[in-house]
């Protein structure tokens, strides 16, 4: 594996207002420790079969709602969200602009909808948020998506086809990193802009993926090319923000330690950064290796736990 001699960069920013309907790019955001991007999947589609009546008390599993996964035309939907107006617009090569503000116009959305989802399931029945303002991920925890723009590459060079970050949904993508490098942050440390994160666990995939964004039909086999180049159906990690802060594109990613106030008179905690080249061998094993030892780290607890145990990360240029 190439070990690069510089640190890696924030290089694209997206969010998903409504779960499954529509990607957006954005130029900066502000982290929050414990919680996922902000307004990204803050709402969803649920459809008439869906477990729960109104908005649901806490997360849900994705096929409560409408996604991308179920029908693929989902997935050329566009959005431009306002946070502050929370006016939307959507753009769908099928249909004319949805314009809108969430959540009051979440009948006339699900009306736009309509003609994108098959009769043969549930119909979209209501725009939803969580009661208790959490996300509706994919995943019940709240974290981050990171891409590697690398690794996006190399699966669209075997391919034979360009691919566009949006087939995989993520939020933060990093550019400097060798293709596949990002599972060797699994357990580790990492700061971007003024943000701390911790990498918790590669991402599982689903047929979603091999859609094509602009056209919302159904294109290549991502699932069989991830198979044959490491050996299971995963691209991307996730993450948990561990110290909020802003991040924004061109901001470097580095490595780093980390430690409470108490290591040291002034506060601050030392240490030297290290390679996160850190295994050498074929990349399904180490896919593998980190599979297993993700599962060990579900019961990890949370680092910062008073205010008295804050993080005072101590980074360099841990890519070197």
């Amino acid at each position: 594996m190439t070990i690069r001699h510089a640190d890696p960069l924030l290089a694209a920013l997206c969010r998903h207002p409504i779960k499954s309907v529509g990607y957006e790019t954005l130029v900066a955001t502000d982290l929050v420790a414990d919680q996922p991007m902000p307004w990204d999947r803050a709402f969803a589609i649920a459809h008439s079969a869906a477990p729960f009546r109104g908005d649901p008390e806490s997360w849900q599993p994705k096929a409560a709602f409408l996604r991308g996964s179920a029908e693929a035309a989902l997935m050329a939907v566009k959005a431009e969200f306002d946070p502050i107006t929370r006016q939307i617009v959507l753009r769908h090569p099928a249909r004319a602009p949805f314009h809108g503000r969430l959540p009051e116009d979440g009948p006339a959305l699900v009306e736009w909808l309509k003609p994108l989802w098959p009769d043969r399931r549930a119909a979209p029945d209501r725009l939803v948020s969580r009661r208790d303002a959490g996300a509706l991920t994919d995943v019940p925890d709240p974290w981050v998506s990171i891409g590697n723009l690398a690794s996006n590459r190399a699966l669209g060079q075997r391919l034979g086809q360009e691919l566009s970050i949006h087939r995989w949904r993520m939020n933060l993508w990093l550019e400097g990193l060798a293709p596949w490098q990002e599972i060797e942050l699994v357990g580790r440390e990492i700061t971007i802009g003024k943000a701390v994160l911790f990498v918790e666990e590669p991402i599982a995939r689903c047929r979603a993926t091999s859609a094509n964004p602009e056209t919302g039909r159904i294109d290549l086999d991502t699932l069989g090319a991830l198979r044959s180049a490491i050996g299971v159906e995963e691209f991307g990690v996730y993450a948990r923000v561990l110290q909020g802060g802003r991040v924004a594109l061109g901001d470097p990613v580095r490595l780093c330690h980390t430690a409470t106030r108490s290591a040291g008179a002034d506060g601050h905690a030392g240490g030297a950064a290290t390679s996160v080249v850190t295994q050498r061998g074929p990349m399904a094993a180490r896919w593998a290796r980190n599979t297993a030892a993700r599962r060990a780290r579900k019961k990890r607890k949370k680092p910062i736990a008073n205010d008295q145990d804050v993080y005072v990360p101590a980074c360099a240029c841990a890519f070197a």
